[in-house]
């Protein structure tokens, strides 16, 4: 109903849709609410510069992208707080797009699927090697490290943390 309001409004203005994407899809879905509300106190191309101008500014990742290469990491599973076994993820980027390989203690690469980076936030999906279940996984960007949990249907997770390769 607010897209139509506001394509109706200002056709040409490109319109960010909500999905998956949190934080940025629902920041940039504000902007445009807000821009409807100040409709009746500018004109068409004032509102449309500033909609562009707030668009873009609010729209743009603020945080880098994954550095390709082997980031290490721990793994905690829920019912054993104490335990952090060791994990490495070779990530790559072709294309524009992130693949990753988690690679456990015992040295068998699992690869991960929809794989998204959002601003602050990396989702993946892998199956877990022994059980094949799938777990899908929220790490949030922390200064240099990302962290998060992979949670199975059930509701079990397990924590896990990335840190990007050491400086060449």
């Amino acid at each position: 109903m607010l897209e139509m309001r506001i394509r109706a409004w200002v056709p040409d203005l490109p319109l960010p849709t909500r999905g998956r994407g949190g934080r940025v899809a629902e920041r940039c879905y504000f902007c445009a609410s807000f821009l409807l509300s100040l409709r009746f106190s500018m004109t068409r191309p004032t509102v449309f510069i500033f909609a562009l101008l707030v668009g873009l500014t609010a729209c743009s990742p603020s945080s880098p992208p994954l550095e390709p290469g082997v980031w290490t990491g721990t793994l905690t599973p829920m019912n054993h707080p104490d335990l952090h076994q060791p994990v490495t993820y070779d990530v790559q980027s072709s294309n524009g797009a992130l693949s990753i390989a988690l690679v456990g203690p015992g040295g068998q690469a699992v690869p991960t699927r929809s794989v998204q980076l959002d601003p602050d936030t990396l989702f993946f999906t892998f199956d877990e090697p022994e059980e094949q279940v799938p777990l899908d996984c929220a790490l949030v960007r922390d200064a240099d490290e990302l962290a998060g949990r992979c949670t199975d249907a059930s509701g079990k997770w397990a924590r896990f943390t990335m840190r990007p390769p050491k400086s060449r």
